[in-house]
């Protein structure tokens, strides 16, 4: 199975920003621009019969929070305010609104978000995934590769991966325990190479951990090189979110009720909450992921879709209801980890 992809990985940390008006297009607005609960284009041709208009205001907010994200935000409270039609969205005069600090970086093509607290707006880019580079920290099997970063390669059975941002991201504030609103987007593409079901595995994880949490030894394979028998279900001793992609059934600890699926995992190897999932349905589509946590609901969720996909089924949610604040230390590791099985297959984040 090749797993490829990863150009759209969004993580945001949002201040608290709300709706000036409560008229009912502030409010879509407001879900589109700040929650990015669910998918951009999708919620956005739900509520615009006019397509056009929709992609507009979605070229408008999806920039990769490269250097308009801060007049974006900007813009979107101004919008919400004046309830002005989709497409004046982006004629609106630009000014200072000092409610967010920016922290982002790329992976790949893929840009990571943070907003914080009104501060000066701090930037890293990270354009590609080359040797030389101290940004990105290689794991297990790991390495960089013409760009991109290739996980596991065909060789070899049973190994673990893993590309993590290597400086630490804060999600909360110790001394107020304010937690603060993120959203991950990063798209892949999945190609099973024509194998049977169930012979292709083991899966792809989005993971938030401690600083300098290590690959724990004899996690390959359904562990995603996160847990192995001794950790697995250590929920009191284990400090770790992760939304997975699991490609193959492990009847030891994943649902009975399903085989492969997307899911919610807090301290555990068991997914909290999940959906069924087949990913041979896909194979060679690209898929766009969004993780999103909002702080005040304590909601964190994932929605997957398939832009392209024939099938009738081809958008995927999840959700689940934790307290990061108890979970998690209060500046945490960002990455992705992928492992194989007995089944060899290959992992690349790359453009």
């Amino acid at each position: 199975m090749l797993v490829y992809g990863c150009f759209g990985v969004v993580f945001v940390m949002a201040a608290n920003i709300k709706p000036a008006s409560e008229n009912q297009s502030s409010k879509i607005i407001y879900n589109v621009v700040v929650s990015l609960q669910i998918n951009l284009e999708a919620f956005a041709k739900v509520h615009w019969e006019n397509n056009n208009q929709a992609s507009h205001v979605i070229q408008c907010i999806m920039v990769g929070c490269n250097e308009k994200a801060t007049r974006i935000l900007a813009d979107a409270q101004r919008f919400i305010a004046a309830s002005l039609n989709p497409q004046d969205w982006c004629t609106i005069p630009s000014k200072n609104v000092d409610f967010a600090k920016i922290f982002w970086y790329t992976l790949s093509s893929s840009t990571i978000c943070t907003i914080l607290p009104p501060t000066n707006p701090t930037q890293v880019r990270i354009t590609r995934f080359d040797l030389g580079s101290n940004e990105i920290v290689y794991e297990g099997s790991a390495r960089p590769s013409v760009g991109a970063v290739e996980f596991n390669s065909l060789t070899y059975y049973s190994q673990v991966g893993r590309a993590t941002y290597a400086n630490p991201v804060q999600i909360w504030d110790s001394k107020t325990g304010k937690l603060s609103d993120f959203t991950t987007h990063f798209t892949f593409t999945i190609d099973t190479q024509g194998s049977p079901l169930y012979k292709y595995g083991a899966g792809l994880a989005f993971f938030l951990a401690p600083i300098g949490f290590p690959i724990p030894p004899n996690s390959a394979g359904g562990f995603l090189g996160l847990f192995n028998t001794t950790t697995s279900d250590a929920t009191t001793q284990n400090h770790i979110v992760l939304v997975e992609f699991d490609t193959f059934p492990n009847s030891e600890w994943d649902p009975p009720d399903v085989a492969q699926h997307i899911g919610i995992n807090v301290n555990s190897i068991h997914s909290a909450s999940y959906l069924a999932w087949n990913a041979s349905l896909y194979s060679d589509q690209r898929s766009d992921a969004w993780v999103t946590y909002n702080a005040s609901t304590k909601n964190l969720s994932v929605l997957l879709t398939y832009s392209n996909s024939s099938s009738n089924q081809d958008s995927y949610y999840v959700s689940h209801i934790v307290d990061l604040t108890k979970i998690l230390p209060e500046w945490v590791t960002v990455g992705f980890s992928a492992t194989t099985n007995y089944f060899i297959k290959r992992n690349l984040l790359n453009f």
